[in-house]
């Protein structure tokens, strides 16, 4: 009889995104497409204005966002992630449908 340990396989985290925007049928249209990657998790927050609240609550792997939202400039929420040290290092993709370089290059 062996005395080695028995080694178990690692197991995967899931992969948390959160999507910041206001409209919902982007919600709906991310949700369909990952339904084929059990292991992510997609957390919505429509509000922008609790969007940094949300995503020190949920510790994103990743955060997806509008740039264009009421209330709130997606810029300036990009930079209020980065001023919080539970958040300064989770990847953000801002989605935009500007075609501005000075505002992509920002």
């Amino acid at each position: 009889m062996s005395t080695a340990a028995k080694i178990d396989a690692p197991v995967a985290l899931p992969t948390v995104i959160l999507l910041v925007d206001d409209q919902a049928i982007v919600a709906a249209g991310l949700q369909r497409m990952l339904a084929a990657q059990p292991s992510w998790q997609l957390h919505f927050c429509q509000d922008p204005t609790q969007a940094v609240a949300r995503a020190i609550e949920l510790r994103p792997t990743c955060i997806l966002q509008d740039l264009v939202m009421p209330e709130v400039d997606g810029l300036d929420l990009v930079s209020r992630y980065r001023a919080e040290d539970a958040l300064r290092e989770v990847p953000i993709v801002v989605l935009s449908s500007k075609e501005e370089a000075e505002t992509k290059a920002k």
